[in-house]
């Protein structure tokens, strides 16, 4: 909440929130197991659901935006801080890349200024693919060649990484990095 106080200073309260973001439990672990990550997958789309249904795109998520609570586990989502509203005037010009490029789909990537929801859902496949396997899909000795190597596309298959994985995970996780 905000406010101002009698003597006209203003304020802002926030929610003090204990846990670790889940990028914390990615460095801390290495590889996390597919029922660790239904949970955390589970509230993290519920979040994204409810601001895509308030038009609102995250545009920056990524492991270290999404907050561990408690136990059973609450999800939360933090850093809306360049989040797209439609509806709403600009706040950023048209052609300027905002995020985190490890995370980014190409269309964000391109600077494209009629990005939606769906960049949010391939962010998630970049971090469920990262957690499952160990390592991201897409990597460069510099920012550059990180951006080429996920505009190419070229991912190794998950499987690779987890000849164990339940073919139907590698799926939801594939489609959820989908170009198309």
């Amino acid at each position: 909440t905000y406010g101002k106080l009698e003597d006209e200073r203003i304020f802002v309260a926030m929610e003090l929130l204990e846990g670790e973001t889940l990028g914390a439990r990615m460095r801390r672990e290495s590889k996390l197991s597919p029922e660790s990550l239904t949970p955390i997958l589970t509230g993290a789309c519920a979040g994204l659901a409810a601001a895509h249904r308030m038009d609102v795109v995250h545009r920056d998520l990524k492991p270290d935006n999404i907050f561990l609570c408690g136990d059973p586990v609450q999800v939360k989502l933090l850093d809306f801080g360049i989040s797209k509203v439609f509806g709403l005037a600009k706040l950023t010009r048209t052609g300027q890349i905002l995020g985190t490029p490890r995370y980014m789909a190409p269309e964000q990537l391109a600077a494209d200024d009629d990005v939606d929801g769906r960049i949010d859902v391939y962010a998630l496949g970049v971090m469920l693919y990262e957690a499952l396997a160990g390592t991201p899909p897409f990597t460069g000795t510099t920012p550059s060649a990180l951006i080429v190597s996920i505009l190419q596309g070229r991912v190794t298959p998950l499987k690779s990484y987890c000849p164990d994985l339940d073919p139907e995970v590698a799926a939801i996780v594939a489609r959820a990095m989908s170009r198309t």
